[in-house]
């Protein structure tokens, strides 16, 4: 599981700076982190073997629910800035990482779960221009260093 975490932090890292840097249309950005955050989260979900149902069914439904949701933002029927969807999948990741860590009494990934939806909060506020930029960050860095410290 610790080298799923790293990949995964190392994936969302380096390719969100990438997105940032690089200047990606917005539309073709999130198309493609739409695929890469749920099918990253189902892989992540295959490795975690002593998981309970009851999160994987949770982490399911966020799954959908930022598909439908990022999906509503790029056809336009829902009508709000980039930093608001970035916003979504930190606030409703981040809840999910929090309730799953309560549930399995690991306060490491708590913290994580904390952090992730406080960014949510203050993303479209402070840092609506950067919204890769933060979220690469973000998303990225607790799981590498996290995987890191395990090894």
């Amino acid at each position: 599981m610790t080298n799923a975490m790293i990949a995964w932090g190392m994936i969302f890292l380096i390719g969100m700076l990438a997105t940032h840097f690089m200047g990606i249309d917005p539309w073709i950005a999130w198309i493609a982190w739409l695929v890469i955050f749920f099918f990253g989260n189902v892989l992540i979900g295959k490795a975690m073997k002593k998981t309970p149902r009851e999160i994987g069914h949770m982490w399911m439904v966020v799954n959908i629910l930022g598909a439908l949701l990022t999906i509503a933002f790029l056809t336009g029927t829902l009508q709000f800035d980039e930093s608001k969807i970035m916003s979504i999948w930190l606030f409703i990741m981040g809840a999910a990482v929090f309730a799953g860590a309560h549930q399995m009494k690991n306060p490491e990934q708590i913290f994580v779960g904390l952090l992730w939806i406080a960014t949510g909060i203050v993303l479209p506020i402070w840092f609506s221009g950067a919204t890769f930029l933060v979220g690469g960050l973000i998303f990225g860095l607790p799981p590498v260093i996290s995987g890191l410290l395990k090894k």
